[in-house]
Order: C-alpha cells, then sequence, then structure tokens
C-alpha cells in the first residue's frame, strides 16, 4: 500500500486533531486494528467512556502512521518504552499523542524526539497548591503576579508545555516539574524556554510551542530540534 499523507520533512512538525463525536459510531471497526496488546489494556479499564477513549486514541493513531506508512492500520508494529511512550522500531517516524475530555491531538516529525500534551480548562480549587507543589520559582512568581480571571489559562499553558517536554524525552514526572523552568515573562509576554537545573546544552536542543486549538483547551509541543513549520490539520484531511 502507498503512503496517502505527505513524508515529513526535517523541522516540519504535523499535527492531526480529531474529536470523538465523529468515531462514536467507528468504535467496532477501531477497536478491530487494535493489536492483542492494545486489546488487553483496553479491557482492564472499568469505565466505558475511558475504554472508549483508548480504543478511538489508539485505533485513529493507527489509521494515521499507516498513512504515512503505506500499511493497513492493522500492520502498523508498535511498540512501547519501558517509559511508557509508544514507538514505530526502526523507523524514523516519530509521534506523540494526547487526549481531554473528546478531543484527541497527534504530533509527528521525522528523525527526532517530541512530545505533545492537551488539555481541557476547567476551574481547580486547589490551584495555588498545585503551583506551589509542581512549579519552579520563577513561574510561580509570574503565576502570582497575574489578574485571578487569567490565571486559569496560564496555569494550563504552562502545564501543559511541562507535561509536552516531559512526554517528549521520555521521562515523564520521574523528572520533578518544578525542578526546571518551562515559561517565564519576557517584556510582559509568557515566553517557552527551558531553564534552570537541566544542563545548558539541553536548553538549546529542546523548543516548546503553544498550539492553538479551541478557546476552552490549551496545548503545547516540545521537539528536540529546530522547529521549521508546524502544519495542523484535522483528521481525516479535509478535501
Amino acid at each position: 500500500m502507498e503512503p496517502q499523507i505527505q513524508p515529513i520533512s526535517s523541522g516540519i512538525i504535523h499535527i492531526w486533531h480529531t474529536a470523538l463525536s465523529p468515531w462514536k459510531n467507528k468504535v467496532e471497526e477501531l477497536k478491530a486494528v487494535l493489536s492483542n496488546e492494545e486489546t488487553l489494556r483496553m479491557e482492564q479499564f472499568v469505565f466505558q467512556n475511558r475504554a472508549e477513549d483508548y480504543i478511538v486514541s489508539r485505533g485513529v493513531l493507527r489509521i494515521i502512521l499507516a498513512q504515512y506508512l503505506g500499511l493497513t492500520p492493522k500492520d502498523v508494529l508498535l511498540k512501547t518504552h519501558p517509559n511508557g511512550k509508544p514507538y514505530l522500531p526502526g523507523s524514523k517516524l516519530q509521534f506523540n499523542l494526547s487526549h481531554s475530555d473528546g478531543l484527541f491531538l497527534y504530533g509527528l516529525t521525522s528523525g527526532t524526539p517530541l512530545g505533545i500534551d492537551l488539555q481541557r480548562v476547567y476551574p481547580i480549587a486547589n490551584i495555588n497548591t498545585i503551583i506551589k507543589n509542581y512549579f519552579s520559582p520563577e513561574e510561580q512568581n509570574f503565576l502570582n503576579s497575574v489578574n485571578e480571571n487569567l490565571l486559569q489559562d496560564l496555569f494550563f499553558a504552562i502545564w501543559t508545555a511541562k507535561e509536552a517536554y516531559l512526554k517528549g524525552t521520555g521521562e515523564g514526572f520521574q523528572h520533578p516539574p518544578n525542578s526546571f523552568t518551562i515559561c517565564h515573562k519576557i517584556n510582559g509576554l509568557l515566553k517557552y524556554e527551558l531553564r534552570g537545573n537541566l544542563n545548558s546544552t539541553l536548553n538549546n536542543l529542546w523548543n516548546i510551542r503553544e498550539i492553538h486549538l479551541a478557546s476552552n483547551y490549551k496545548a503545547a509541543l516540545a521537539v528536540k530540534g529546530e522547529i521549521t513549520q508546524i502544519q495542523i490539520e484535522p483528521f481525516p484531511p479535509l478535501g
């Protein structure tokens, strides 16, 4: 089978997004393309909506990857690193995925690690405690200086940026999120840039970008290497 999506060149990021609703009546079709391992994991979910989210998340991922690789979705070989991050063995194509409250996000690059994170914005009762425990002192100072009506949006903007970076490195929360600064303020504007306890060489290698999808969601992308272009499209592609 020939690839159906344009290959990814170095420095270019492809981001695909889709909602849960178009796939609601295709859950059984998506379930059929999952691997035995994925099916076993799906069966472990106690709540039906969690299982459905997993089926759509992994099923659509397989459809997307298959179109890049020229395979059928069922034939896409996915492995999982010990840290839980899925990957394509022997392929330059690298990817990451995230979903939140009915929205699914997929990021793909060629030959370089990336992480992507998505979160619906919602009120958090103990937001100040979370900021104190999970954000660096510089980030805390920044968030403590903003108006209350801006705090929630900025919290999720920084949180998704941190998550995207940690997913990109594959470390997850093994690397304490309060041990590095990923967002700070320059001339009154929020800027993504790694700082703090990380190795200075690493700081220059990772690029962080905010992804704009919907007003009630925050999303971020972290890529190891230069970003020359980001293409954001709905999936399936329009036209």
